[in-house]
Formats: structure tokens, sequence, C-alpha cells
């Protein structure tokens, strides 16, 4: 039988300010050890958001490429804090 699971986790998304904040955050789920990820992607809370990047990360939260996790880049254009999940389809090797 394949091992599918589906992780995820939410992410604050401030807006840019004055005091040097840019509204662009990273946001990397890991898949459980012993699995791959083959796909994943982010959904984001509010219209004022845009994805730059969604890729398959090494799952460490550093951004670089990999197969054990999924990494989204999201900015926030808004005037309004908003949030964005990121998630992950993981599967047995």
């Amino acid at each position: 039988m394949l091992g599918l699971t589906y992780p995820s986790q939410t992410f604050d998304n401030p807006t840019a300010n004055q005091y040097g904040s840019s509204g662009v955050d990273f946001g990397d789920v890991s898949c459980q050890s012993g699995l791959q990820v083959v796909g994943g992607g982010v959904h984001t809370s509010g219209v004022d958001q845009l994805v730059n990047e969604s890729y398959p990360t090494d799952g460490t939260r550093t951004g670089t490429a990999g197969r054990t996790g999924w990494g989204a880049t999201v900015e926030n254009l808004g005037t309004t804090a908003e949030t964005f999940t990121v998630y992950a389809i993981c599967v047995n090797p």
C-alpha cells in the first residue's frame, strides 16, 4: 500500500511598513521521516498576497531545494496582516 500524507503549516504574513518589514515571508513544511515530497502548494488568506515561488525543499526551513519538504515565498502587498498555508504531498519512495 502506498503511504500518502498531506502535512501543512500556517505562517504569518505581515504587511510591509516603514520599520523595514518587507511584507515577504517564506514558509516550509516537511514530510515525515522516510517519506519523499512529490508535490505541494500554498493557499493565501487575502487578495493582496502574491505567491512569488513554490517548490520542493529539503524540509529544513532554509529554502534549500530538495525532496523532503515543500516551501513557498509569499508577499503581502496589502495594509492588513495575513496568513498563508503551505501544503506538501508526501509518499513512500
